[in-house]
Formats: C-alpha cells, structure tokens, sequence
C-alpha cells in the first residue's frame, strides 16, 4: 500500500476552477523555463520535473521552485528538492497546499 500524495491531496481538497487556475499559473512558470517544444497539453501532472521528464537538471528544479514561491507569495519545503523526481501534479499539490 502506498502512503498519500501531494498528487491524492490536491484531487481531494480544491475545486476544479481552482485546480485549473493554479496548474494553468504553474504550467505558465514552467514553459519559461523549458525548451518551446513543451506545449501546455505536454504538461501532464505526471510528469516528471527533472532530466528524465521535463528535462530540468538540479538547478532547473530550484529555479523553477523558487520561480512558483515568488509567484504565488508562498513558502514550499526544502525536502521537495531532496525527492526524488518530483511530478509536476506534486509540485502543483505542494502549492495548493501552502495556499498558493
């Protein structure tokens, strides 16, 4: 059995229009970031942020976070930069969780 994700929590708890809102907001602060080749429909939540999804490297991944807490006003924990692999579903639920 698997224990809960950022992913469970964010169907869980918001509303459509606000899932729509954050990840569209996130989805935005990712393609800045990445090559243009990624469109807004390649951004599934499964993704995977770093080199063997999106293709961001370590300091793509801080940029990136650091980029959404400047956004959206919010602090996120440092342990997300520790997982391994983090989906882009997990940093939109990391978000929403932190009041973004």
């Amino acid at each position: 059995m698997r224990g809960v994700t950022a992913d469970d929590t964010l169907c869980a708890s918001a509303t459509a229009p606000e899932l729509d809102r954050l990840g569209k907001a996130v989805r935005d602060l990712v393609r800045e970031r990445v090559p243009s080749f990624w469109t807004e429909n390649d951004l599934a939540d499964e993704l995977r942020l770093d080199e063997s999804g999106l293709g961001l490297d370590s300091v793509g991944l801080v940029e990136l976070v650091v980029a959404c807490e400047r956004h959206f006003g919010v602090r996120l924990p440092a342990a997300i930069l520790r997982q391994d692999a983090p989906t882009l579903g997990e940093l939109i639920g990391w978000l929403r969780d932190a009041g973004a």
